[in-house]
């Protein structure tokens, strides 16, 4: 009995050697820096082309300390978040690149700063029929770039993207119209529909919200209101099938538009 009491003493001891190793392990991570702030920066470069992550974030967490006033500083901190992206550590990216921007808001790299967060958010986008709290977040963020920094590098892609986030947007909105119409709430679904056609024209579900629109003014027996949209939606979209679909619901309420297929381009209101 008394051998194995000694046994578990022994183990408890060198078990808690092993934890006091780590910590001091730890603590003098960083006292064995002999290299300048340039150096420490391009070896962590070198790092991040062969994938050594860990490697490059401990080098640049050196300049961070050891060189807090040098120019590597800032561009390491932006690094750091540019590694913690790729790691898919997107709440750790937010807080850096927030710090960044506090910190250093006259830096070269804030647009990519500012870049960088807002791919935290457009990572993040959900399905249409999911909460679109990520998308809404995503584009006020891609719009206040491309509007504070309009020549910035990433215009391009943020106007590509910013085509993906309406998309979704538009698509959910549509989604949400589709239910309150099968439920006979014809009112509150045309509420959606013509959200979609006042902010989302340029999405890919435009011409079937109109078609839409007109379905369920006409249910509502609002029949101008009907023609007018069909119009749009003949005279933008001659072929689509939404305007085909349309125009076989409005030529039973007006038997002048049977006698001229282009009779959209005189009543077009827009």
């Amino acid at each position: 009995m008394t051998n194995r009491i000694l046994i578990i003493i022994f183990s408890f001891l060198l078990l808690s050697c092993n934890r006091s190793d780590k910590i001091v392990e730890q603590l003098n991570i960083y006292d064995d820096n002999i290299k300048k702030d340039y150096e420490l920066f391009d070896y962590a470069n070198q790092q991040l082309q062969i994938n050594n992550f860990k490697e490059a974030t401990l080098e640049l967490e050196k300049i961070q300390i050891y060189f807090p006033n040098s120019k590597y500083a800032a561009k390491a901190r932006l690094v750091v978040s540019y590694i913690n992206f790729i790691n898919g550590e997107y709440e750790k990216t937010k807080v850096s690149t927030e710090n960044f921007i506090k910190y250093y808001p006259g830096n070269n790299d804030i647009v990519y700063a500012y870049y960088l967060n807002a791919m935290t958010d457009y990572v993040l986008i959900k399905k249409p029929k999911f909460d679109q709290k990520n998308t809404i977040e995503a584009k006020k963020k891609l719009i206040f770039i491309n509007n504070a920094f309009p020549k910035n590098k990433y215009k391009q892609d943020i106007i590509l993207k910013l085509n993906i986030v309406n998309n979704s947007l538009a698509e959910q909105l549509l989604g949400t119209g589709k239910y309150y119409e099968n439920n006979l709430d014809y009112t509150i679904a045309l509420k959606y529909y013509l959200e979609i056609f006042k902010n989302f024209q340029e999405t890919l579900v435009i011409e079937e919200a109109l078609y839409l629109i007109i379905k369920n003014y006409l249910v509502l027996e609002e029949e101008e209101l009907a023609i007018n949209y069909a119009s749009i939606l003949g005279y933008n979209y001659p072929e689509s099938k939404w305007y085909k679909k349309s125009y076989n619901l409005i030529k039973k309420i007006n038997i002048n538009i049977e006698k001229n297929l282009k009779w959209y381009e005189k009543m077009n209101p827009v």
